[in-house]
């Protein structure tokens, strides 16, 4: 979280000058709101690019991440922060806890995926995934939705009542017995084949074609990440160079519109 305010650069101290001059202490107060609105605004755009430079096609929902509050009369600070709201939907996670470690390293938060694999047994505990050779991904560089449901469907996760997946070593016994799509081994019980293999430790493998396999998802250690935002920075850069500038320039204004006629004009 950056906060911007009258302490940032001597903003205060040319309010608290103005009141020895007379007549503009209003103005100045109201220029110097303005300016710490349109810094932090300014801040805001520059750490936007600043994701697209160093992420790898970052999503729209990524970009928009960044969240601005503007700086008021009664309270002088704007602040800019990354948005710390779950996402809602299906999704229990805020952006801040989804990349928030691109902004100050270390370890980042288990995954959805992560947590469905790990709740059927598949995910060996304190593992996380990456993406494997073989696994399609989409304009974003994600794994692609549809296989991920595919995927998860088969190995359990959406499967209805009365289902389940199976090798294909199952499959073909359960065809030749002429049980496939009757009852199975349980009352009830219908079959299917799985594309999908979990090969402990290594991952989950998707079958191509008869004796090809290819990696779709690694089980890999806990990852830990460098700070690749460094917003405060970013932000320390943009308020010195703009802060100022959009103070004397929002001051003329409020001067030009107020009819002031002193020394000041």
């Amino acid at each position: 979280m950056i906060r911007i305010d009258l302490k940032t650069s001597g903003l205060k101290q040319l309010a608290n000058a103005a009141k020895s001059l007379g007549g503009i202490e209003k103005q100045a107060k109201f220029a110097a709101t303005v300016a710490i609105t349109r810094t932090a605004s300014l801040i805001k755009t520059a750490l936007v690019e600043e994701m697209k430079q160093k992420f790898d096609r970052p999503t729209p929902t990524t970009l928009n991440s960044i969240m601005m509050k503007p700086a008021t009369k009664t309270n002088p600070e704007a602040v800019v922060w990354l948005k710390d709201r779950e996402m809602g939907g299906k999704q229990s996670l805020s952006m801040a806890q989804i990349i928030g470690h691109q902004f100050k390293g270390g370890s980042r938060n288990i995954k959805r995926l992560e947590m469905r694999l790990s709740r059927l047994g598949i995910l060996p505990a304190g593992m996380y995934v990456a993406p494997g050779r073989g696994a399609r991904l989409d304009q974003y560089g994600n794994l692609h939705r549809g296989d991920v449901t595919a995927m998860l469907t088969q190995l359990g996760a959406f499967v209805e009542p009365g289902i389940r997946s199976m090798s294909d070593r199952t499959h073909s016994k359960l065809r030749k017995k002429g049980t496939l799509a009757a009852t199975g081994s349980g009352r009830g019980m219908r079959v299917k084949r799985s594309e999908y293999i979990v090969k402990q430790p290594l991952g989950i493998w998707k079958v191509i074609a008869k004796g090809r396999v290819e990696p779709v998802l690694a089980f890999i250690r806990k990852p830990n990440y460098t700070k690749r935002i460094e917003w405060e920075k970013v932000a320390a850069r943009v308020a010195n160079k703009n802060l100022i500038p959009e103070f004397n320039k929002a001051f003329k204004q409020a001067m030009a519109s107020s009819g002031y006629r002193g020394k000041w004009k």
